[in-house]
């Protein structure tokens, strides 16, 4: 066979696609949750068995419990995968960690998810100890819905959660001593990690809770945010108005970059009971995102502190400080979705704060940027789940 001429068809050489980071304002990086709002916790996929009751995700479930009821919440959310397996013992030891860290100093709302039914298939042996998965309380204004999706779906828990679920909407809109509704449930809408392997597994399922929420924002002018678990990743996002919270891991090692919310730890949640219920219009779901009347510090666990600061700068000089969270061998910058608290000394200006003439710097925590002003020496502090680090800085 001759051939006069040869082409090959083949795809193109393409350059990577680099999406920017789509920080949600609820997270708070720099400071902590308003005074004035109410605070709850919420941890999630510890993941131990029975089989080591003293072991290291044991160790991980009570060191998230310490340091959970540390920040003075009102209630607790464990939101799924306290265990890796439903079997009797495993429940029974779920049971004996919580009364003996926790004690019912505050009260814990315990959702199941997968793990939970792991073993029998169902959860039978959970129900024995906890009782119904399902159900619905109110607090200082808010709604809070609890789902059962222990087989990836709503389904799986029932159709009648289904049917309650759009019962408490209607209900929640109409009563004007609710202000807010929060959906818990261990899967997420949205899984936002590349396998997406952890959501509802429907998207039909996925989508319609996705609907109803928006309606109920859109209709009522009230907040709507589903808190969930399951990803592995810390994470936050929102569409047509309605958050999406994603707590990561509080035992077993996490999923994703360390930068990107994958480590462990819990996370707080905080509730303005003041915020205004605010009737939208059509096309106005990105403009409310401001009025933050849910906000959220993702707390890592702290092994170590390190804090990385220039040993001295010269007037005019712009330097760069940065800090990371030592935990299990892996290292996390503070950076977004982390929550932290940066403060200096009064001769430094922090971005945000009222500057001052006199003032021998400035330092902006969301950038790094640290900026010499004036000759002089001056402190820079990090603190970071009750762990505090600070440097001193010369100026020149």
């Amino acid at each position: 066979m001759v051939f006069d001429d040869l082409t090959v068809r083949a795809a193109p050489e393409v350059p990577a696609l680099t999406l920017p980071n789509a920080d949600d304002p609820a997270v708070i990086t720099d400071g902590a949750i308003p005074g004035d709002h109410w605070r709850f916790a919420v941890l999630s996929d510890t993941q131990f068995t029975a089989d080591a009751p003293n072991g290291p995700l044991v160790a991980q479930a009570r060191r998230s419990l310490r340091e959970v009821l540390a920040s003075d919440p009102e209630f607790i959310v464990i939101n799924g995968d306290f265990v890796d397996r439903g079997f009797a013992r495993d429940i029974e030891l779920a049971k004996r960690i919580i009364d003996e860290e926790v004690g019912g100093r505050v009260p814990v709302h315990f959702v199941p998810g997968n793990h939970e039914a792991a073993g029998p298939g169902n959860l039978s042996e959970w129900i024995k100890v906890f009782g119904e998965p399902t159900g619905t309380f109110d607090h200082k204004g808010t709604r809070f819905i609890q789902q059962n999706t222990y087989g990836y779906s709503l389904r799986s828990g029932g159709f009648d959660q289904v049917l309650d679920l759009k019962k408490q909407l209607a209900d929640a809109e109409n009563d004007p001593t609710i202000r807010n509704v929060i959906v818990l449930q261990h899967h997420p809408m949205t899984d936002p990690t590349p396998t997406g392997g952890s959501a509802l597994t429907d998207p039909k399922e996925a989508t319609l809770l996705q609907d109803w929420l928006a309606d109920f924002r859109f209709d009522s002018g009230k907040g709507a945010a589903l808190i969930s678990a399951g990803v592995g990743t810390f994470h936050a996002s929102r569409t047509d108005g309605v958050l999406q919270v994603i707590n990561g891991n509080s035992g077993k090692g996490p999923n994703g970059a360390p930068g990107d919310g994958g480590f462990t730890g819990w996370s707080l949640v905080g509730i303005d009971p003041n915020a205004a219920v605010t009737p939208l219009q059509r096309g106005q779901w990105s403009k409310n995102t401001a009025n933050q009347w849910l906000q959220v510090e993702m707390t890592p666990h702290v092994d170590s502190l390190e804090l990385s600061v220039p040993e001295s700068l010269t007037v005019g000089e712009t330097g760069r400080v940065t800090a990371t969270v030592v935990q299990d061998g892996r290292r996390v910058p503070v950076d977004y979705p982390v929550a932290a608290d940066w403060t200096a000394d009064a001769k430094v200006t922090i971005s945000g704060s009222s500057p001052r003439e006199s003032a021998l710097a400035t330092f902006d925590p969301a950038t790094g940027e640290f900026v010499a002003k004036r000759a002089g020496t001056v402190t820079v502090a990090l603190k970071v789940n009750g762990v505090t680090k600070q440097a001193t800085i010369t100026l020149r």
